[in-house]
Parts: structure tokens; sequence; C-alpha cells
């Protein structure tokens, strides 16, 4: 029988594990790095073997909540079990990990290692989360359904009646401005009922083929003048026809719209609006962007800009709604949508539809 070299049969066993394994010696260099590690981080093994954990790709791994973890697996504990760990790479952007570590030895004493399994967890609690978000949708749409038909109707008849009213009193009178006030204040209230239907997902309106060029054209044939007089301006860039999709266009304006409005409130002292649609290489789907160089969005706050009733607005100028709302309207209409934003830099908001072919 031939004889196997057990380090090299080690090494062949731990290049076909999936998850991103290490081995490091009691000074915390690392003496062993797998396949799965150096495709994960998209690293060589010239920039990873015999170097200390926290300087690997040039400090990324300098990782505070590792340090006690590791110093601490090193000196007198033996092993730590399921730490999540969340860290933006600059190579490869954000990542979740789930890490494990264990003291092993060779058996002697002066020997110690630690071996290191990482699994890359990102899509799996991107998943979750979504899957949280709708369930929380779910149960909020029907509770705002609720909400939206018990207020729909008296708001309606306050405001035929105040519009009577207002119509009667002379046009310098006192009382006259009064009642306009009255009829704006209903005006909102009845966006924010709108809103509620919307998010709800309770309108009848039928879907049909729509063109997605056809959306953003009257879109900004209606509202762009309201930006210009903000020293605002919406560049158009449509890279090719969009393919058709099957929605609601009434719907999809009322996304743009918001989508346009929200950036707008985020450049105060005036900017530029992108608004970008086009098919994706193979044809299948149908992109739409709205991107702006505004204030941007807090990284802590980023995560909810979907929940119902979260908003960064002054209370008189947002409910928190038209965000959920237009999240509402992307998932009735079997589409995906995407936030990137950072502070002082602007944000982009990624909208997928599927083509009709």
């Amino acid at each position: 029988m031939n004889k196997i070299d057990m380090n090299v049969f080690r090494e062949d066993i731990l290049d076909t594990i999936r998850e991103s394994i290490l081995v490091l010696d009691s000074s915390l260099n690392v003496i062993y790095a797998n396949e799965a590690f150096y495709e994960l981080f998209k690293v060589s093994p010239a920039d990873v073997l015999n170097r200390y954990i926290y300087d690997l790709g040039n400090g990324q791994w300098d990782i505070p909540g590792l340090h006690k973890l590791f110093d601490g697996v090193s000196s007198d504990t033996t092993s730590f079990n399921d730490l999540k760990i969340s860290h933006d790479f600059p190579t490869i952007g954000q990542k979740v990990m789930l890490i494990n570590a264990k003291q092993l030895s060779d058996g002697s004493r002066e020997e110690k290692y630690i071996f290191v399994a990482i699994e890359d967890i990102t899509e799996k609690t991107k998943i979750l989360e979504s899957s949280l978000q709708a369930n929380k949708l779910s149960m909020i749409g029907q509770l705002s359904a609720g909400i939206a038909h018990g207020l729909s109707s008296p708001l309606t008849g306050i405001h035929n009646f105040l519009d009577i009213y207002v119509k009667q009193e002379p046009e310098d009178g006192a009382r006259k401005q009064e009642y306009k006030l009255m009829l704006e204040a209903c005006d909102y209230m009845n966006k924010i009922v709108k809103n509620l239907t919307y998010f709800a997902r309770t309108t009848k309106d039928e879907m049909e083929k729509v063109s997605l060029a056809d959306v953003i054209n009257s879109t900004l044939i209606f509202s762009e003048r309201q930006f210009i007089s903000s020293n605002i301006f919406i560049v158009k860039e449509i890279l090719e026809e969009p393919k058709d999709i099957k929605g609601n266009k009434a719907q999809l304006q009322h996304v743009l719209l918001n989508l346009l409005i929200n950036a707008k409130e985020a450049m105060s002292g005036g900017g530029e609006i992108k608004v970008k649609a086009w098919n994706s290489e193979d044809g299948n789907f149908v992109f739409l962007e709205v991107s702006d160089n505004g204030k941007g969005i807090a990284k802590e706050d980023l995560p909810h800009v979907f929940e119902p009733f979260f908003t960064t607005k002054k209370e008189q100028y947002g409910s928190g709604l038209g965000l959920s709302a237009v999240y509402g309207i992307i998932k009735n209409h079997q589409g995906e949508i995407n936030i990137e934003s950072e502070e002082r830099k602007g944000t982009r908001v990624l909208v997928k539809f599927n083509s009709l072919r």
C-alpha cells in the first residue's frame, strides 16, 4: 500500500470545503488558507500566508470585534462559536460572516494553532431581512387598508363642504384664508390616505403593457417645472428604447414622482437628478435608476428607509409612508428596488422590472 502524505491529504480535504478556512499560529500569523478563502476575499497566497491576521489586505481584517476573540483564543480561551461580523471590505464590499475558531495542538505543549472557519452569510441575511420586511409590510398593510377606508369618505365630505364655503367668501375676507388653510390640510391628509392605499395594495387598477419610457416622459412633463424653480435640473438618459413591462402606468408614475421628490428634498441648495432607463444585456429585465448629488442618507438609517412611518424629514414635511408605498408598488409589479447612499455624496435608487418578451 502506498503511503499518503497526510499534510497534502488534509489540505486537499480543506480545499473542498465551501467555508473559508484559516489556520493561525500562536502569534496569529496565517500559516494556511483554503481555496474558498482566496476566492471569497479575492486574494492570493502571497497576500495571506505568513502574515499577521490583522495586517491582511492592508488592514482590512483589523476588525475591532475580532481582536478580543482571537486574542482570547490564543491565550485563555479554547474556542468561540458563531460570532456574527458585518464588515465593509474596500475590495469586495459589505460582507456578513459567521466566524468559528478553535485552538488546536499538534500534541506538543509548545505548538498551538487556531483553526478558523468563516461562513459567508451575506445573501442569507439579505433574504431573511427581505422576508421579515415583507411580513412586516403585510401585517401593517392590513391595518393601513382599514385606516384608509375609514378616513377616505369623511375627508372627502369635509373637503367638499370647505370648497363650497371658500367660494362663498369674498376674496379679501379673513375667513376665506382660514378655509383655504383647512383645504390645504385636507389635501395633505388625502395624500397620506392615498399613500396608505398604495402601501396596503388595495388599489384595483389593472395591469397592462406599459412603456417605461412613456412613464418617465409623462411624469417629467408635469413635474419638471417645479424642480427648475428650486434650481434642480433633471437629466434624462434613456440608453435604448426600454422593453415594455407589465404594470400600471399611474402607479409607476407615482413611484417615479416620489423618488424625484425625495431627491429634490435632499438638495436644498440645488443640484442635479439623473433619471436613467435601460435593458439588461439578455433583454429579460428593464432597469430604472434615479440618482442625485444631495446630502445622502446616514448609514444607520439606510436599512430602515422602506419601513412604514420611518422618516428623517421634519414632521411637517414627511409622513414616512412615501418609500413604503413605493416598495409596495414595486413588489406588486414583481420588481426589486435597492437604495445605495453615502452622506454628503448623494443617493442612487435602482429599480428592476421583468420585461415582456
